[in-house]
């Protein structure tokens, strides 16, 4: 299966050369923890070539599991490098269009409402219908914030362009107007050129082997890739087929039927083992540590040195995939050891960090069937308080 994953996902990078504006540079970070910038040049059916550059020696990678693809869009903001001390985000859609119940979001001017139905009108694909019952929120505007405070997940209404949100029932929905009854106020009719959108339902990701993200804000949940002449073909989560311009190819990643983010199972603290022996009896957390954090928002876990978590498995994990890095507030001589245990085996160790140095990508290859433990240990005999943070920490499933 990580073969089949990888190929198609080699197909896509491949394609950002053969197809697009020349020799354009892709950044790869894989599940086993590297990080490879450079040129595809050759797919042969078992690996993907690449150049870092004109100088260098092609880097041959062999079949694995894709983590995230950047292309030369996605580069640019980020400066050709990986994010720092942040995860990679998809938040909530911030430019007009449809955001649909399995979290895919289509980007473009809302042309047409019916009681039935919305139009969506783009540049890149054209008027397209939704039917009601797969839209949960139609956005009429740009959001002024990048970044909107989440709105709670059993919550319907009507967000405002003033940025208020109200609570309560829609009633109806048409092009003129929304009504909509609120325990509150009650019923009240809104005009839609007052409205930024309408939220009729939550919308959680979908558990789709592929998410693309493009560069027009739309965002695409599909189980398949293909070449094609121009671009990346793909079988979009109700949203359909399409072919995918390779400019419009922002970033790529391996969806969640292949990767489980930590940060959402449940878990315990504990004190760090000093040997392989590990049954999970230590559950006191040292009394001198300071507070561990695990933000599903931001997707990391901070945990201070001397403690440890233990995140319970409901599915066995094959392996497991992070950036590690120390907040760069903290004293340079506070250094600290990452550790990965996967059920009772040390599977992973870092070498010392302090917050100078620049995150790592990391990834093990590892069975675990009913617990992942991640460990921060004070470096040295000096006992202190720095936190190591793990960013965007991920299972592999498969």
């Amino acid at each position: 299966m990580l073969y089949r994953v990888f190929m198609a996902l080699c197909a896509a990078v491949l394609l950002l050369s053969a197809f697009s504006h020349g020799e354009q540079q892709a950044m790869v970070h894989t599940l086993d923890g590297k990080k490879i910038v450079g040129v595809p040049q050759q797919l042969n059916g078992k690996q993907l070539e690449m150049v870092p550059g004109l100088n260098s020696s092609p880097v041959i990678l062999h079949p694995g599991a894709i983590w995230h693809l950047f292309t030369a869009a996605s580069l640019e903001k980020l400066g050709e490098s990986e994010p720092a001390m942040e995860a990679v985000q998809f938040p909530p859609p911030t430019k007009p269009g449809v955001l649909l119940t399995n979290g895919a979001f289509v980007a473009g001017e809302i042309s047409a409402i019916t009681g039935t139905a919305v139009t969506v009108k783009s540049k890149r694909a054209g008027e397209r219908q939704f039917p009601t019952g797969q839209i949960a929120r139609i956005q009429f505007h740009t959001s002024r914030d990048e970044f909107p405070p989440p709105i709670p997940d059993t919550a319907t209404g009507v967000i405002t362009i003033s940025g208020l949100f109200s609570d309560g029932d829609i009633i109806s929905l048409d092009e003129k107007k929304v009504v909509i009854d609120s325990i509150v106020s009650g019923p009240k009719s809104l005009p839609t050129k007052s409205v930024h959108a309408v939220v009729l339902t939550h919308a959680p990701l979908a558990s789709s082997r592929y998410i693309l993200k493009l560069t027009d804000g739309s965002l695409i949940l599909t189980d398949s890739l293909s070449g094609k002449e121009n671009g990346v073909g793909v079988n979009g989560m109700l949203t359909g087929p399409e072919m995918i311009p390779l400019d419009m190819l922002e970033h790529l990643s391996a969806g969640y039927r292949f990767l489980e983010d930590v940060c959402t199972l449940a878990y315990i603290r504990r004190r760090p083992e000093a040997v392989d022996k590990d049954d999970l009896t230590i559950r006191n957390a040292p009394p001198t540590a300071s507070r561990v954090r695990v933000d599903s928002r931001r997707r990391k876990v901070e945990i201070a040195a001397g403690s440890a978590l233990a995140f319970f498995l409901e599915k066995p994990g094959h392996g497991f995939s992070a950036r590690i890095g120390v907040p760069p507030d903290y004293p340079e001589d506070g250094k600290v050891l990452f550790r990965v245990r996967a059920d009772n085996k040390l599977v992973y160790q870092s070498q010392p960090m302090n917050s100078a140095s620049p995150p790592e990508l990391i990834g093990v290859r590892a069975p675990m069937s009913n617990y992942l433990v991640l460990e921060i240990i004070p470096a040295g005999e000096t006992l202190h308080e720095t936190p190591g943070v793990w960013i965007e920490p991920v299972l592999h499933r498969q």
